[in-house]
């Protein structure tokens, strides 16, 4: 399953801060403003879908944005990566296979929430 800090720490370890900021930044607000626009012009319910899918879409950005935010540089990129950066073929693959998972509408606040529940934090 996909875990948004260590997504974001591989975002920012190859891409780069300034990259991987900008680019969730990017992403959140054209899904947002996407979204509200199909949500505010909706006369259908393939419309209304389409604006929420959107707006969920948003929200996983907006996390993963925080995420990257948190890590902010290369360096504290690799510690939260660790060893995984050796094998970079793999971890790359694995950062691809992650990506896909930012398609699928608030799966980063779920599997934050899961996280969160695990840990006994609540």
């Amino acid at each position: 399953m996909i875990d948004p800090r260590k997504l974001a720490a591989i975002h920012i370890a190859t891409l780069g801060p300034t990259f991987a900021i900008g680019n969730f930044a990017c992403t959140a607000l054209l899904c947002l403003c996407l979204g509200a626009f199909l949500l505010w012009r909706a006369n259908t319910y393939q419309q209304l879908t389409f604006g929420f899918y959107f707006v969920s879409l948003s929200i996983n950005h907006i996390l993963m944005l925080l995420h990257a935010w948190e890590v902010n540089n290369r360096e504290g990129a690799r510690a939260e990566i660790g060893d995984e950066l050796n094998r970079k073929g793999s971890a790359m693959a694995e950062y691809r296979r992650q990506s896909i998972y930012l398609l699928l509408p608030l799966v980063v606040p779920i599997v934050a929430l899961q996280r969160h529940f695990r840990s006994g934090n609540h």
